[in-house]
C-alpha cells in the first residue's frame, strides 16, 4: 500500500486577502508558518518516506518546515503547481465577477469548458497535476509520502479518486494547511481524511 499525505501548503498574504493566487509567488506569512509548524508537530512520529512539493515558494516552505523533522529533503515537482490564473491572478472573485460576469460563472458551472484568460484551462490543468501525482507513485510504490500542493491540484486529485465530473472541484474544501490522507494499494483508491485541521488548535 502507498499512503498519501496531501497537504495545502499555510496561508499567505494573498489568501487572508480572499485574492485569487495561481503561479504568482509569494511566501507564507507569519500564520501560513505556524500553520506549517503545528502540521509537522502533529506528523511528527509518523512514518514518512519521501517529502515532495510544488515549485512554488509557499508550498516548499511547508514542505520544508515538515522535512526537516522527518531529516528529509524536499523535493520538487512542477507539475503541481497552482492553476495559472493568468489575468485572475491577484483579484478577488468579486472583482473576477465584476470584469468578467459570464465567464466568471462559467468557471463555477461549467469549469472544463473555460479558458481563463491568459491562463490555463481544467482539462491542461488537470491532465499536468496527474502527471506529477503518477511519476511520484511510480518511485515510490508501498511507501508514506508527503505532497504539499495547492487547493486546486488537491481537488483535481481528490476529484479523480472520487470520479467526479469538473464542477464537483467547487464542492469540496481544502483550508490552508489541511491534511488529507489518500490510501492506494492493488489499483484502488481510497480517500480516508479529508480537509483535517484539527491539529490547528
Amino acid at each position: 500500500m502507498t499512503k498519501v499525505y496531501l497537504v495545502r501548503h499555510g496561508e499567505t498574504e494573498w489568501n487572508a486577502k480572499g485574492k485569487y493566487l495561481g503561479l504568482t509567488d509569494i511566501p507564507l506569512n507569519d500564520n501560513g508558518e505556524r500553520q506549517a509548524k503545528a502540521l509537522s508537530s502533529f506528523l511528527s512520529e509518523e512514518r514518512i518516506d519521501a517529502v515532495y512539493s510544488s515549485a512554488l515558494t509557499r508550498t516548499i516552505q511547508t514542505a520544508r518546515i515538515i522535512a526537516k523533522s522527518h531529516g528529509l529533503k524536499v523535493l520538487k515537482i512542477p507539475e503541481l503547481n497552482e492553476v495559472d490564473f493568468g489575468e485572475w491572478d491577484g483579484l478577488t472573485y468579486f472583482e473576477i465577477k465584476d470584469k468578467y460576469a459570464n465567464l466568471a460563472d462559467d468557471w463555477l458551472n461549467k469549469t472544463s469548458e473555460v479558458q481563463i484568460p491568459g491562463g490555463e484551462t481544467w482539462s491542461h490543468f488537470k491532465e499536468r497535476v496527474m502527471i506529477g501525482l503518477r511519476k511520484i507513485m511510480n518511485e515510490n510504490e508501498d511507501k508514506n509520502i508527503l505532497i504539499v500542493t495547492h487547493g486546486g491540484p488537491i481537488k483535481a486529485i481528490i476529484s479523480e479518486v472520487l470520479e467526479l465530473n469538473s464542477t464537483s472541484f467547487w464542492k469540496i474544501r481544502q483550508d490552508r494547511g489541511a491534511l488529507n490522507i489518500i490510501e492506494f494499494f492493488d489499483g484502488n483508491a481510497i480517500l480516508t481524511l479529508l480537509n483535517d485541521t484539527c491539529y490547528q488548535k
